[in-house]
């Protein structure tokens, strides 16, 4: 209920009375630390995350929550993103576990990369859009994979794709991609 606007106060309310049991809640963290995500307030996302670790250190839905926070936070602050290693190897972890979920192959992908794995980032990437291919992110993220990798021509063919779409923001963006 966190995730849709018009309930989202009282579902916030709901998991921080959950949160104050004697017993705690760990899935009520996640969820305080997913809004936190959203909401750009990475510091209380991860407190939320630490104190949700303390209670199931093995639970995978944390490993991808600590990801998505390091991936969303390199891209707002425009940094670098933080304890990449860890995030790759919690990501592989992620993936074992549910091969069907998108996101952690394309934050995989992006890692990669950015680690220096050109091979290996397009390879999540590509499972990434597999998974999702109307996800215009994850095609983006690919056309910068190539243009990492200095494959020019892939570059331009993804990026102008984008750039003739109908989303405006990626098409701005693939546009000023296609133009550097």
């Amino acid at each position: 209920m966190a995730r849709i606007p018009e309930h989202r106060d009282q579902a916030l309310h709901d998991l921080q009375r959950l949160t104050g049991d004697p017993k705690d809640n760990e899935t009520a963290r996640r969820g305080l630390a997913w809004d936190d995500v959203r909401q750009k307030c990475y510091d209380a996302a991860a407190e939320e995350l630490d104190k949700a670790t303390d209670l199931d250190p093995r639970d995978p839905w944390i490993w991808y929550y600590r990801s998505v926070l390091k991936y969303r936070k390199a891209q707002a602050t425009r940094q670098e993103m933080q304890g990449l290693a860890n995030m790759m190897q919690d990501l592989r972890a992620v993936t074992d576990w549910y091969p069907d979920l998108a996101d952690a192959y394309n934050m995989l992908g992006v890692a990669r990369v950015e680690g220096g794995g050109i091979n290996s980032a397009l390879e999540a990437q590509r499972l990434a859009i597999a998974l999702a291919p109307r996800n215009v992110e994850y095609q983006f993220n690919l056309g910068q994979i190539y243009v990492a990798g200095k494959k020019w021509e892939l570059a331009r063919e993804v990026f102008t794709r984008l750039k003739e779409g109908t989303d405006r923001a990626a098409a701005a963006a693939a546009k000023q991609q296609l133009a550097d």
